[in-house]
């Protein structure tokens, strides 16, 4: 019999949307599922839909709760499942019908502890399926983390299929930001990895999400994260300081940016940015692992914010315009 996997839902005032990421999710192929619904505090109808979901899959469980963040309702859920293994799914986002069944089918094929895939982020209109290279490719843990650190075909997203006995020392800090904070430790523990670029995970992008809102002084928590994560990164994998460089400044330079979205007067933490950014700089050009874009970035800012704000703009214009095509 296959193994009861435990997909974790957390639902934070997602009215609009959580009936169709349940309804994907109670459609899937593989079967042997435990839906775990944590409604974190909702103040919308969001508990009483996903109430109504319940009583169409016995399958779904649904809890309630005070508010305590995305972290808290994803450990809410660790702390109740049984599964073999887990996946996070947001409650914003949908799935194909064969997701759950593919994702396991990189742990089963392969021995693997993690399966990561792609997704297809969309506004409104989930985009058609199309043809993809559905083939895993197994690497081992370091690996992974090497390749999460450098966003080569992997990242510190949530959204993968867990061993869950990973998670048994292990939660989500009460931080935003909270995947970037944990998964590369999660993952760490792990005896290989399957990863593919094939994507079954469609992604909702919304005005009103974390990634979404304009820059809030709550925000700076990624500037201790990437210390914290790369720190670690460099003591636990020596080989890797060059690619835990560029994870930390490529933080760094993503937060002046988005600071200087919005014209924010935060002289210390703008004074932090720039100086640790170009004390590493060297170091930073000269590393092989670093996309050409992010070195203009770097160099743009050693030579004054607004040539780097407007060599940032122009760069993101143009990874748009790829993505597009």
């Amino acid at each position: 019999m296959d193994p009861l996997i435990s997909v974790i839902i957390p639902v934070y005032n997602v009215e609009l949307y959580v009936k169709d990421c349940l309804d994907s999710v109670s459609a899937q192929t593989y079967t042997n599922l435990e839906i775990i619904v944590v409604n974190d505090g909702s103040t919308d109808k969001s508990g009483e839909i996903c109430e109504a979901c319940a009583k169409n899959d016995r399958r779904m469980v649904v809890y309630h709760k005070q508010n305590g963040g995305l972290s808290d309702a994803r450990n809410y859920g660790i702390d109740r499942c049984h599964g073999e293994y887990i996946l996070f799914i947001d409650s914003d986002d949908l799935v194909a019908p064969d997701y759950v069944e593919y994702m396991y089918s990189g742990v089963r094929d392969t021995g693997a502890d993690v399966a990561a895939s792609g997704y297809i982020p969309f506004w409104e209109t989930v985009p058609e399926p199309t043809p993809q290279n559905e083939a895993w490719t197994v690497v081992t843990s370091e690996e992974m983390i090497r390749k999460m650190a450098l966003q080569d075909g992997a990242s510190h997203d949530p959204d993968k299929l867990y061993r869950r006995s990973l998670w048994g020392q292990f939660r989500f800090p009460n931080v935003l930001y909270e995947d970037f904070a944990s998964t590369y430790y999660v993952v760490s523990h792990a005896g290989t990895c399957a990863i593919s670029s094939a994507a079954k995970l469609y992604y909702r992008k919304r005005p009103d999400s974390i990634m979404g809102k304009q820059f809030d002084e709550r925000q700076l928590v990624l500037l201790d994260i990437a210390d914290g994560v790369t720190g670690w990164l460099t003591e636990t994998y020596p080989n890797f300081r060059e690619e835990a460089l560029r994870l930390r400044l490529v933080t760094y330079c993503k937060v002046l940016k988005n600071m200087l979205d919005v014209k924010a007067e935060l002289p210390d933490v703008e004074k932090r940015i720039v100086d640790t950014v170009r004390a590493n700089a060297p170091a930073f050009l000269r590393a092989p692992c670093v996309r050409a874009i992010d070195k203009i970035k770097v160099a743009a800012l050693c030579c004054g914010k607004r040539v780097f704000y407007w060599v940032y703009l122009i760069g993101d214009a143009r990874n748009k315009r790829n993505r597009e095509h």
